[in-house]
């Protein structure tokens, strides 16, 4: 065997050795040290010399590079990053109209009521947001309450556009809508009704400066009875009783939340057992250092009386910067659970969107407001999605039929407004397409 075919066979060797076993210290120097054979090459033509040394340089860079190679492949990586990735902005479309609201009926119906120019349009889908049918039209701002029943009765509890309350009944299951009379009580101002169901509803009648009372209805606002008459400035101090929002269980309890700076007393709601007949106040524990009588209320209540409050107020530990505190209830607000401060600021006390589906499972915005913060066991632990939005969005309201499933409404710079669906609980949203 010639000396030039000895060589080869001794580089081929060390190369295999390499690619099937762990390199060893001394790998690249055994190899250089069997090519580079000094004495062998002055027996050689100039020739085959020359040939041997391009040979040997040749395998000389090839060990190198597998052996510095499996080095860097040997080296731990470098964690990976957990900030916030802007979501992709490809499919979404602007809404236009001054205001956008989804609603979820119980059962299963989706809606959709759109804003613009003064009218109000409500759109049902009947394939989760592909596609849209026009269901009703009116003069006035977007609905509070959008109620069908199994049975197919329902309830649309619309924006008033002058004095009276504006409420439409189905029978159909919102194929088709008619517009309901007016509460034939006499009333100086109405505020705003609300319904448990299809069939159970209530509103405030204000008779004048110190007088109101609550009307009932049980038959879908066809038939109203009154409680007696009680003194609603004594009851919600600073305010007009028609501007509050009562909400109410099925069995008449209620929780009257007053607007924020009404009064000057400490962080409070005003409730009632009776249908409205009597009130008092109900105090939940307030947050160290946290002036209640500065922040914003909003409540919500499922009609067997479990309910969550929120409170959005300046926190004094990060030098006023707005906080969100949760209070649980199982009793109408009777008795609250301890409060729940959810971490990570909003850039307002107005800014932020939140949303109970019951005394359990609440999400919220935070941060630029494309942050969303949930909880599914009344904020014992409490989970950040970042940046669930494409850039530019921020949540301006939020609503779900279960714990995973719910739509969103979120605005961008220049009037944008678009919506968004989840089907993970808020870890990711994806673009719906509009009416």
């Amino acid at each position: 065997m010639s000396t030039d075919r000895e060589r080869e066979e001794a580089v081929m060797r060390e190369v295999l050795r390499f690619a099937i076993e762990p390199p060893t210290p001394g790998l690249a120097d055994r190899v250089l040290a069997t090519v580079a054979e000094r004495s062998e090459r002055r027996r050689e033509p100039r020739a085959q010399w020359a040939l041997g040394l391009v040979a040997t340089a040749l395998a000389a860079a090839l060990v190198l590079t597998l052996v510095y190679g499996a080095r860097l492949a040997r080296q731990p990586l470098a964690p990976a990053s957990h900030g916030p990735t802007p979501q992709s902005s490809a499919g979404v479309v602007a809404i236009s109209g001054a205001g956008l609201q989804p609603f979820f009926a119980s059962d299963g119906g989706r809606w959709l009521a759109r804003e613009a120019g003064g009218r109000t349009t409500l759109y049902q889908t009947p394939d989760g947001g592909a596609t849209w049918i026009a269901r009703l039209g009116y003069e006035g701002g977007l609905p509070s309450q959008v109620i069908i029943d199994p049975g197919g009765a329902g309830i649309v509890v619309g924006g008033q556009a002058g004095a009276d309350p504006v409420l439409f009944g189905t029978g159909d299951g919102g194929a088709s809508w008619r517009r309901l009379p007016t509460p034939p009580f006499a009333a100086q101002a109405w505020g705003l009704p609300y319904f448990t169901d299809a069939g159970h509803g209530r509103v405030l009648d204000s008779l004048g400066p110190g007088r109101a009372e609550i009307l009932s209805t049980a038959d879908g606002g066809i038939t109203w009875s009154a409680a007696p008459v009680f003194n609603d400035r004594a009851n919600f101090p600073g305010v007009s009783s028609s501007r509050l929002r009562i909400v109410w269980t099925a069995d008449g309890r209620g929780i009257a939340v007053l607007p924020a700076g009404s009064s000057g007393a400490a962080l409070h709601v005003v409730i009632t057992d009776d249908g409205g007949a009597t009130w008092r106040a109900s105090f939940p524990q307030l947050p160290k250092g946290v002036n209640g009588a500065d922040g914003l209320l909003d409540v919500s209540l499922l009609p067997d009386g479990r309910g969550t409050l929120f409170l959005q107020a300046p926190d004094p530990r990060r030098s006023g910067a707005p906080a969100l505190y949760a209070y649980a209830t199982v009793d109408a607000g009777r008795t609250w659970a301890a409060p729940i401060r959810f971490a990570g600021p909003a850039p307002s006390l107005a800014a932020r969107a939140s949303f109970a589906l019951d005394d359990a499972h609440w999400w919220a915005s935070s941060s630029s407001g494309a942050d969303l913060l949930a909880t599914a066991d009344g904020g014992r632990t409490v989970h950040r999605h970042v940046a669930v939005l494409p850039a530019g969005y921020a949540f301006r309201s939020l609503g779900f039929w279960s714990s995973t499933a719910g739509w969103a409404v979120a605005g961008a710079s220049g009037g944008r407004t678009a919506m968004f669906a989840t089907t993970d609980g808020g870890v990711t949203w994806r673009p719906l397409t509009p009416p």
